[in-house]
């Protein structure tokens, strides 16, 4: 099962980026931060404590705006590659910096 220290090792880098430089301008990429924590109000967290223990959220922040996926285990580097795909591409439809944009592959 994997930790939260994955998740900003491995995970993060692998699967996430990927997808968010494939959606995101340059100039929104560079804003990216990312933090896990309990919702709604928990303190950032970091360490060897499983996913699937407790309910923690990514929370990804662009430009200032925040979204966030629930970490969910045990689940493929695929599945989650595919709703973050579909949930950033909603989100960003939905933020002030790309308001109505639909974006998709380039």
């Amino acid at each position: 099962m994997r930790t939260l220290d994955d998740y900003f090792r491995d995970v993060i880098p692998r699967v996430y980026m990927p997808v968010m430089r494939e959606l995101l301008t340059s100039e929104e990429f560079g804003t990216v931060n990312f933090s896990i924590r309990h919702l709604p109000d928990g303190r950032p967290q970091t360490g060897e404590i499983p996913i699937g223990t407790d309910d923690w959220t990514l929370f990804i922040e662009v430009h200032g705006e925040t979204m966030f996926e629930l970490l969910n285990e045990p689940i493929t580097d695929e599945e989650i590659s595919s709703r973050f795909y579909s949930d950033l591409q909603d989100w960003i439809s939905e933020t002030t910096f790309g308001w109505g944009q639909l974006r998709d592959h380039p």
